[in-house]
């Protein structure tokens, strides 16, 4: 009798998935240890990217950041130079926590940028539009937030999850095609969830002492 050539449903599914998003996206693991968390992200005021990358912003296993309320950068900081990913080390902790704790303040839908952030803006722009360093919405400029690509109303208080990829944009702008193109995805090496790209780097676990971390194997 001739063999059937009935393909499966669920194969043929596969396959289709595969085509249009890539095998890698088929290759997304779980994160061994969920309340170790990290989110790339990227914060840009009229057209400009903030620059989270120096040391200040820092944190290691024997030093904190100089910036930011202490008792929230011991769970959500960055370090070795990254600064867009964000390594959250308790559950319950939002965005806006993760701002605070790097010396940025939030209050509702306002952020007010410290004094490293705000000298990096266009001089002329702060002197045009008396920009000061709490950046509230305008009748001209106001905040937009996309989520993994989806844009959602701009909410600080956003309770991020492990691999999102969160922008926040300053301006009078609706539309914000580069600035998406330019977020990065480099939370997933640090989660584990994208082994096709290699190892996770070496992370010291600065943790909840109620929640111990897992330590990725070797």
């Amino acid at each position: 009798m001739r063999k059937s050539a009935f393909i499966p449903l669920a194969v043929i599914l596969l396959m289709v998935v595969s085509a249009v998003y890539g095998t890698s996206r088929l290759l997304y693991a779980k994160n061994p240890d969920l309340n170790h968390s990290h989110a790339d992200f990227a914060i840009w005021v009229n057209g400009k990217k903030l620059d989270f990358s120096a040391d200040k912003y820092m944190s290691s296993e024997t030093k904190q950041p100089s910036a930011g309320k202490k008792e929230l950068s011991r769970f959500l900081h960055l370090h070795d130079g990254i600064g867009y990913v964000i390594h959250r080390h308790k559950a319950g902790l939002t965005f806006g926590d993760f701002l605070d704790s790097l010396g940025l303040t939030v209050s509702g839908s306002c952020l007010r940028l410290d004094d490293y952030q705000y000298q990096r803006l266009d001089p002329a722009w702060r002197q045009d539009f008396a920009v000061t360093p709490n950046l509230c919405p305008t009748g001209k400029f106001h905040w937009q937030m996309y989520v993994n690509g989806v844009e959602q109303p701009a909410n600080f208080a956003y309770l991020f999850k492990d691999g999102d990829h969160i922008l926040f944009v300053y301006s009078a702008a609706d539309s914000h095609v580069e600035e998406l193109k330019q977020m990065t995805n480099d939370a997933c090496l640090y989660s584990q969830t994208c082994l096709w790209r290699g190892k996770a780097p070496t992370e010291h676990c600065i943790a909840d002492p109620e929640v111990p971390c897992v330590v990725p194997q070797s």
